[in-house]
């Protein structure tokens, strides 16, 4: 199974799609449960409780049980293997995200410190405008086309560009892009205790993706530039479950895995390929160059524009 979590099998649908009726409330149902007729006892009410966060499986009647045998006999008692593959199709990676939202030691929101400067073209940093333009971008494109700003010459994010972070168009962090030609610390994140999430679980490009078409995965955020809308970056080859659920939450026709062609990252794009069970998906690298951000931005929305097709 392609990294089956069972406590991620989401009951709920796949009961609809058996037509089998059950009780979320009522006399037999426990908040946070729901409750079936007893597959295993001749009780005839909804004595058999499911945990909907756990998928822990009890009959108030008979006692425990497991959600994998129960699945196993409403599949006519097929076998383990079986059950398990039934199971992957219902399985909900976004309950990861969902818990992450309501860890109590995070912030519910965040604002940008006062001490950033926001780029308002034509008044940015010279270290700015030499960056973007080092990285192959126009400075006035990218300035009045994205929320970006510079971290000052001082504190933790001095002389970097920042980046904000949103998740369904909430801000949720932001990362700075050290503005050297030859970073020692090319990226650093808000720290994961003062954001309303991880950016790990979240992908950068994600609210700007267009209904339908495939989706083009790349490493970096400036990779995600160069090829515009319906790509996005999971900021490095070191990609996340909780990322796998929002591609899937955008419900592509295909995705396109586009890391660099170093081996190290192939084998991470492989791995990517392997969790992504809800829609084909296929792994690619550019012939003569690094990556995307190495790519002109004409030639980097040409090759979207063959890819999204």
């Amino acid at each position: 199974m392609r990294d089956l979590r069972i406590d991620l099998f989401d009951i709920i649908p796949y009961l609809d799609d058996k037509i089998i009726s059950y009780a979320t409330e009522g006399p037999n149902v426990t908040p946070g449960w729901i409750g079936i007729t007893c597959l295993w006892c001749s009780d005839g009410s909804t004595h058999l409780g499911i945990h909907l966060d756990s998928n822990v499986v009890t009959c108030w009647k008979c006692g425990k049980h497991n959600i994998v045998s129960l699945v196993r006999v409403l599949e006519n008692n097929c076998g383990y293997s079986k059950a398990l593959a039934v199971m992957e199709k219902y399985q909900n990676i976004n309950r990861i995200i969902q818990r992450d939202e309501e860890n109590p030691n995070r912030p519910s929101k965040i604002e940008l410190p006062k001490q950033f400067q926001k780029l308002n073209w034509p008044k940015i940093p010279l270290l700015v405008t030499r960056f973007l333009e080092f990285r192959g971008f126009d400075p006035e494109t990218i300035i009045r086309g994205k929320e970006l700003y510079f971290g000052g010459i001082t504190g933790r994010m001095r002389y970097r560009l920042i980046l904000p972070i949103y998740l369904r168009h909430r801000l949720v962090s932001f990362l700075g892009r050290d503005l050297a030609k030859k970073p020692v610390i090319p990226y650093l994140n808000l720290e994961e205790e003062k954001s309303v999430l991880p950016i790990k679980s979240t992908l950068y490009g994600y609210d700007d993706v267009p209904p339908g078409g495939n989706v083009v995965v790349v490493e970096g955020t400036l990779d995600q530039w160069k090829l515009g809308p319906g790509s996005v970056a999971t900021y490095g080859t070191a990609w996340t479950m909780e990322q796998v659920a929002l591609l899937r939450e955008l419900k592509p026709n295909k995705i396109i895995v586009l890391f660099d062609s170093e081996e190290e990252a192939q084998d991470q794009a492989k791995k990517l390929l392997q969790a992504i069970w809800f829609c084909p998906a296929e792994s690619t690298y550019l012939d003569g160059v690094k990556d995307p951000g190495d790519l002109s931005v004409e030639e980097g929305k040409k090759l979207m524009g063959e890819l999204r097709k």
